[in-house]
């Protein structure tokens, strides 16, 4: 028996799938002997197959027409830095009890100056290259706490876009504990994408994110909200999971509350809390996680089928299934989980430049400085999945791109080894979604683009 393409079988809900890993594509296997020789080979791969059956592994895309040779592995060109998060404060009015970066303070604490913070923006302008849509992302701590360098910083890179024709745009994370009328309003005017972190029901927000005097922070910041989704409707929220934190309840006191776009995720591990019950409460949420995945792929079955337009449009925009599906329908492999290291850097308030964020201030993380320094970046171009034999036959590789390099670093102690853990949620999840593909019809997946639930490829033969 010739070596098969690689793939992956998997039973759900009484049905038969298969996922072609090198080609994301997943569909139903209607036939069980089918199905059997699938798991026969996987268990011997010379046992002799009949004539119907390799016919059948054909249709499948599953019999190599030449003998596979290895793969080099490939180094992507260097890309120009385009997306740069400014942390304008490493302090914090809240203490959220799972904060990765040490109550906000990174392990040092500080505020950017003016200086730093109009050098980063020509560093930003110097390092695009000719990239002419450029991003600026404000992060604390708590941002707002600098609002009036958040105000400068807005204002001269837009000066300086137009003089070096460099197109600016800007969100901000943040709690939502200072938000104003103000504020509010230089976000509508300047068109600023605003994302609150707030972790749901008025005793999970009290307990998990409380203020520094221990008081409860939901009945400040809710009303904050709705004033910022009055103004704002398309502002998100994210919440982090933790323990045995319920994410349907979080999920739909986020919706009541007038999120639209809602993300939930599990507590990253802090480099500033080892103890066992930080790691406890990562465990849970990632069992939380599982469970939501599964609603989610019968929801989205449910909703499609009934044509439930509505309904589909919340979970495009609070289920953490959509992309991976979209992924299926699109044939479409994502080799880096996100763009540090290539097209994203973060600058600290002393002007050091990281991965992302989360490696603000932590020793032997730091790629360089805005002012000199030239950045070490060339070990982050080359994408994980092709690095780690782990990932070479994994499933779920081109969905979760080798995975994120703070979870990989605090499960393994590196960046470029995987985290197991966040390896079986995105095993299960890169399952549903393709038992979603798996189970749509030709007209299912024609009314999802047709309402735009679902964005396809444009054909390469387009005219724009």
């Amino acid at each position: 028996m010739s070596q098969l393409n690689a793939h992956h079988i998997f039973r759900y809900d009484g049905s038969r799938f298969l996922i072609n890993i090198e080609k994301m594509t997943a569909c139903l296997i209607h036939d069980e002997a089918v199905f059997k020789a699938l798991e026969d080979i996987s268990a011997n791969p010379r046992l002799p197959v009949e004539q119907g059956i390799r016919e059948e592994l054909e249709k499948l895309d599953l019999l190599p027409a030449r003998p596979m040779k290895q793969r080099k592995k490939r180094r992507s060109e260097p890309t120009h830095v385009q997306n740069v998060t400014l942390l304008v404060t490493q302090k914090c009015n809240l203490r959220c009890t799972y904060c990765y970066a040490d109550g906000g303070g990174y392990g040092t604490g500080d505020v950017m100056t003016h200086r730093t913070a109009r050098r980063a923006v020509n560093w930003l302008i110097e390092r695009s290259g000719k990239v002419k849509k450029l991003r600026i992302g404000f992060i604390g701590g708590e941002p707002l706490l600098n609002f009036p360098l958040i105000q400068d910083v807005v204002q001269y890179a837009l000066e300086r876009g137009r003089e070096c024709g460099k197109l600016f745009v800007f969100v901000i994370t943040t709690n939502g504990s200072l938000l104003d009328d103000e504020k509010i309003a230089f976000f509508k005017e300047y068109d600023i994408e605003t994302l609150v972190s707030i972790d749901g029901p008025k005793e999970l927000q009290d307990t998990q994110r409380p203020f520094k005097s221990g008081k409860g922070s939901y009945d400040v910041i809710a009303p904050r909200i709705r004033n910022l989704l009055r103004v704002l409707p398309k502002s998100a929220c994210r919440a982090t999971l933790v323990g045995n934190s319920d994410p349907v309840a979080v999920d739909n006191a986020l919706q009541e509350m007038g999120f639209a776009r809602r993300h939930i995720s599990v507590a990253s591990r802090s480099f500033f809390n080892t103890s066992e019950n930080n790691e406890g409460a990562f465990r849970k949420g990632i069992a939380a996680m599982l469970d939501k995945a599964e609603s989610e792929a019968q929801e989205i079955l449910e909703a499609t089928g009934s044509r439930d337009v509505k309904k589909l449009n919340d979970l495009k925009g609070s289920a953490s299934l959509f992309p991976p599906v979209e992924q299926f329908i699109n044939n479409k492999k994502i080799y880096f989980n996100c763009g540090a290291g290539k097209s994203m850097a973060a600058v600290s308030c002393s002007g050091d430049v990281y991965l992302c964020h989360r490696f603000a201030g932590m020793e032997g993380q730091r790629l360089g400085d805005i002012f000199s320094e030239p950045l070490k970046r060339e070990m982050y171009l080359t994408s994980l999945v092709t690095l780690q034999d782990k990932c070479a036959s994994c499933r779920a590789k081109y969905v979760c791109g080798g995975g994120c390099y703070h979870d990989n670093l605090g499960a393994t102690g590196s960046v470029f080894e995987c985290a197991e853990d966040m390896c079986v949620l995105w095993r299960r999840s890169t399952e549903l979604a393709a038992a979603v593909c798996g189970r749509l019809s030709a007209d299912d997946r024609a009314y999802l683009v047709k309402e735009q639930i679902i964005e396809t490829k444009p054909c390469p033969t387009d005219l724009f």
